[in-house]
Formats: C-alpha cells, structure tokens, sequence
C-alpha cells in the first residue's frame, strides 16, 4: 500500500507530468474512484501530488505508531526523500506566490475517504525542515 499526497488549492493548480527518464515531483488529476476525497479541502481544486516513486512514499512522512508518537520514515542513503520535498515546496510556493491557497491531506492508499486524525496550519517552508514529515492521515493547510 502507497502513501497518497492530495493538494488543493482555490486557483487551478498546474499539472506537472511525470517525466519517464528523469522521475520527480509530478502532479495529475484524481481519478473518478478518489474524487470524494475532495470533500476534505475548502478548495475547488484537488490533485494527486506525486514523488519520483510514483506516489507519496517518496515524500518525508511519518506513521502512526498506534499511541502519542509517529514513527518517521527514513532511508540515510537516499536524498530522494529531499529532492521530493524540495520540489513539493517550489510547487507550493509558486501557488501562494500567485496568490493561492494551498492545502494537502496525506492518507494511505483507499483511505481517502476517512477523515483527517490531525489538522495543522504550517509555512510553506516548513515543507523542506529536515525535520518536518507529513504525518499519516494529517491534513495540512499552508501558508
């Protein structure tokens, strides 16, 4: 099962398409299965934000750890996890730049539908602190 970044914004969002030579950061439209999951933004616009994995795995994320903390996930021989993060902040900073508002809800694969178990308000530059993670099940809006 994959980890699955969905973005939303009030102005439409840019799809960036996935690059089969050099895979990054990518964006794409929900599929009809996944559009309910729109029912958790404020915003008219929601898209899947991918990483070079091809889903969200590849961004820093953290997993429940089925009491008060979160286990991070973390590979120390690949920078991927930065790069990813790295991009996402430059997508988002370009949709706040241009006088966006940007939200993203971090879930499981299928788990679109439940709702968020945290809700945090964050800067867009948290996104690439080495210690941020995009916590399991959290929804983030950003500013």
């Amino acid at each position: 099962m994959c980890m699955m970044l969905y973005i939303g914004s009030n102005i439409p969002l840019p799809i960036i398409p996935f690059n089969e030579i050099a895979p990054a950061f990518y964006t794409e439209s929900l599929s009809e299965n996944d559009t309910t999951v729109a029912k958790h933004f404020s915003t008219n616009y929601v898209l899947y934000a991918r990483s070079s994995e091809g889903c969200g795995c590849g961004f820093q994320h953290a997993l429940i750890d089925h009491g008060p903390n979160w286990l991070d996930v973390v590979d120390e021989y690949d920078d991927d996890f930065q790069k990813n993060m790295q991009q996402l902040y430059e997508y988002v900073k370009v949709v706040i730049d241009n006088g966006g508002k940007v939200e993203i809800y971090a879930c499981w694969d299928g788990e679109f539908e439940d709702a968020p178990l945290l809700k945090e308000n964050i800067s867009y530059k948290e996104l690439i602190n080495d210690d941020f993670y995009l916590k399991e099940k959290g929804f983030y809006s950003i500013s």
